[in-house]
């Protein structure tokens, strides 16, 4: 490095190249999204004893390009199209074993039978904005739990409706933004004759900008623990119904 340079150009010059650095950090982030594998890792839940297994059928709507970018290839043997699937699959066979059985997500649900079908809208994160309206989803949440209350009962309505969705969360350009988005549709074969409660489950979080696309991937893993803890409730409380049923 030549010696001519003054001191006060070549703090300048780090200044700048600090800014640039920062801003690129900030657009780069912005501009993306972070995917992960999402992975159910609760407790074994097998305490279950049902004269039939509660049908579960999942599928993944997002495109090959919202599938990319996964941050943790657990299943890498799986190809991207199906990670995701397979990997919520064997978290639930884990916990609830032989009280739940997986059928494909089209298949005829036979009587006297309960299914819970989940479709996978969104599992990442977004930079400076949140990806769903609040008001549409609370709507929805809340008609399906006071519909399914009356046959279903107040666990299962309550496990429906207690999902922590801010209306008043403003999204700022500098934060990361965690959505996790299923969309289910609860089949009733037991009590009613082809019932179906349709309603989303949702997990948010949100990260500053701190760590980059880290913060992202930090954002995207909250909000699927989040989103996949209330799933696992509403389960729990379709089994418990189940059982007094019996």
């Amino acid at each position: 490095m030549p010696n001519n340079i003054a001191p006060n150009t070549m703090k300048n010059l780090f200044l700048l190249a600090t800014a640039f650095c920062s801003i690129g950090l900030l657009f780069n982030s912005c501009q993306s999204s972070k995917k992960i594998v999402s992975v159910i890792d609760e407790k074994p839940q097998q305490n279950f004893r049902l004269n039939q297994p509660i049908i579960v059928a999942l599928q993944d709507l997002r495109t090959e390009a919202e599938r990319l970018n996964l941050h943790d290839m657990r299943t890498a043997h799986v190809t991207n199209k199906d990670v995701t699937v397979e990997s919520i699959k064997q978290g639930l066979q884990r916990i609830y074993g032989n009280a739940i059985v997986f059928k494909p997500y089209w298949e005829t649900i036979p009587n006297n039978a309960v299914a819970i079908k989940i479709t996978i809208r969104r599992i990442d994160g977004e930079g400076g904005f949140r990806t769903f309206q609040p008001h549409t989803v609370h709507s929805q949440i809340a008609a399906a739990a006071n519909a399914a209350l009356p046959t279903w009962g107040g666990r299962v309505s309550e496990a429906i409706a207690s999902q922590p969705i801010s209306q008043n969360l403003h999204a700022q350009k500098a934060r990361w933004y965690g959505t996790a988005l299923l969309d289910i549709s609860f089949v009733d074969n037991l009590f009613n004759d082809n019932k179906t409660f349709d309603f989303p489950f949702v997990g948010e979080n949100t990260q500053s900008n701190t760590w980059g696309l880290r913060s992202g991937a930090i954002a995207s893993q909250h909000a699927w623990n989040r989103a996949s803890s209330n799933l696992l409730k509403f389960i729990d409380a379709v089994m418990m119904r189940v059982v007094e049923r019996q």
